[in-house]
């Protein structure tokens, strides 16, 4: 049974980052040009800001979050990701300013961009983006020490979407009709060849309510999920659906969302950086 107080100090937390993240532009809109902003490098900054506080709220301490561009040992790195959710106490980095770092893929549970309305164009970068961002965890390594249990395991996140990335989008709206969000998101993936296991988890719109997934696995009975794709008792491959879920009064969607992302990243495999994949011996 939910408890009251916590309900209760969830859903003002959820209405303050409503408010804050729709009024957010007013503090930077050029009153001189119509439709400009004074900033846009600093509205950003503000806006993830006001996502960073609100997760905050209901993430344990230990995960950080924060800006910058993703490393591994292949010497590939990402594009810059508008947050990224790791291991504060065991994530080398290498820290530029307060807002942008280099951080090993080991120690990242999930990363996140941050929209102001979502067009089926932005929305298709967007999806690409993260899908890369996501293929980008490349371990050097085939045997891999996790963290939680100590155990060795084989590096294997086609099978296992707990060792991948977490994505997620936050967006103020949707400029897509809510009732073919699904056939839109599946077209674009279609279009661009992106394998099931590289989508993305979890799209939230502020105005409009999340986009998830419900379960196809036998006997699951459609429960909501934020993984694309799962696998029968014989290691068959099911596609989960897409599954749009309208905000309410009482905030449903952005707590189905708060819920499935800490859910998540805490079921996440954290590995350990072994720093000799990343450094250069000889000449």
């Amino acid at each position: 049974m939910p408890n009251s107080i916590f309900d209760n100090l969830i859903t003002f937390k959820i209405r303050e980052f409503k408010d804050n993240f729709r009024n957010s532009k007013l503090l930077f809109e050029n009153h001189r040009v119509k439709n400009k902003l004074i900033h846009a490098g600093e509205f950003g900054i503000y806006r993830e800001n006001i996502c960073r506080e609100l997760l905050r709220f209901v993430f344990p301490k230990k995960y950080e979050i924060g800006s910058g561009f993703l490393i591994n040992s292949l010497d590939e790195n990402s594009t810059q990701c508008d947050l990224i959710i790791y291991d504060y106490e065991n994530a080398p980095f290498i820290e530029l300013n307060s807002n942008n770092k280099f951080i090993p893929v080991e120690s990242v549970f999930a990363v996140g961009e941050i929209k102001s309305k979502l067009t089926k164009h932005t929305l298709t970068e967007c999806l690409i983006k993260l899908s890369e961002t996501k293929n980008s965890r490349k371990i050097n390594n085939s045997f891999l020490t996790n963290t939680k249990t100590k155990a060795i395991q084989i590096f294997d996140p086609i099978r296992n979407p707990n060792q991948l990335f977490f994505t997620f989008i936050i967006c103020e709206s949707l400029e897509i009709d809510n009732e073919h969000i699904s056939n839109v998101v599946n077209e674009i993936y279609g279009n661009a060849n992106i394998p099931n296991y590289l989508r993305n988890n979890l799209l939230l719109s502020i105005e409009d309510g999340v986009l998830l997934y419900t379960s196809n696995k036998e006997n699951s009975h459609k429960e909501i999920c934020s993984y694309p794709i799962d696998f029968s008792d014989n290691n068959q491959e099911i596609f989960n659906s897409l599954t749009f879920i309208y905000n309410d009064t009482n905030e449903k969607a952005i707590k189905i969302f708060l819920n499935l992302i800490t859910d998540s990243i805490q079921k996440h495999d954290f590995f350990y950086v072994q720093p000799e994949n990343y450094i250069k011996y000889n000449s």
